[in-house]
């Protein structure tokens, strides 16, 4: 998962890759923070739905 913003290193690219856009939280307050952190546990649940669903 790239969350970066910025495309991958050479080396990477031709690897699957899902990418999301989140507000970097660092100079932001809790409510901030809170979001981001909301917005990449949802990411990483439709990620651990998709790979579940690979495997069935």
């Amino acid at each position: 998962m790239n969350l970066s913003g910025e495309p991958l290193p050479p080396q990477l690219r031709g690897q699957t890759v899902r990418t999301g856009a989140v507000e970097d939280p660092v100079t932001g307050d809790q409510k901030v923070h809170l979001a981001a952190a909301d917005k990449i546990e949802g990411m990483v649940q439709r990620l651990v739905l998709e790979f579940r669903g690979r495997t069935r």
